[in-house]
């Protein structure tokens, strides 16, 4: 092979490298932060009857190699839309729920390697009824924590159930009407109109 031809086929193969590599879309890079924090426990249930006090013990560690200021967040966590996504929004400002949550500490040095606990204590009033979803965030105080509707990165999530065991909430049903298409059924399914 002459070296004008091998010359003409380097040049091509270069050429076409780079007309690929102009009409190849950027490489995406999702935006991310990076979180040197570990938590426990990574969800929560606690049962306390309306009227009472109780607590929940929450432990974050600094997992970076220089001492971290931490600050803890409440916010409340449901299923949102018809597909019933996950949601994690701040309180809304009529939901008196939020309120019942206090913290040991909202904001702390963190030492690299030491754990840290904090505990969350829930004062529930005689009034309250059924079950309520937290979502506590832990973030290191460093830039670009980016929060969203459904999702939360730079710092890590432990998620709470209070569920309140209350008397107050009412289990009754009225039926006024019971048929069915038939008067004897042998085998399901089996038509009733309620």
């Amino acid at each position: 092979m002459s070296l004008k031809r091998i010359i003409t086929a380097t040049i091509t193969l270069l050429s076409l490298s780079l007309v690929t590599l102009s009409i190849m879309p950027p490489k995406a890079h999702a935006a991310t932060v990076q979180s040197y924090l570990t938590t426990t426990p990574v969800s929560k249930d606690i049962t306390i009857k309306p009227g009472q006090s109780g607590s929940v013990q929450l432990e974050v560690q600094n997992n970076a190699s220089t001492a971290q200021i931490i600050t803890v967040k409440l916010d409340k966590f449901s299923a949102a839309g018809d597909l019933g996504k996950a949601s994690i929004l701040p309180p809304d400002p009529t939901d008196p729920s939020a309120s019942w949550v206090h913290f040991s500490q909202t904001s702390f040095l963190a030492q690299p390697g030491v754990w840290n606990t904090v505990t969350m204590t829930f004062n529930v009033p005689s009034y309250a009824s059924f079950g309520y979803y937290y979502a506590v965030i832990f973030s290191p105080a460093i830039p670009q924590t980016i929060s969203s509707g459904y999702g939360y990165h730079g710092g890590n999530i432990i998620f709470v159930l209070l569920d309140t065991n209350s008397n107050n909430e009412q289990k009754q049903i009225s039926l006024t009407s019971f048929t069915s298409t038939s008067g004897l059924y042998q085998f399901l399914p089996a038509v009733f109109n309620v």
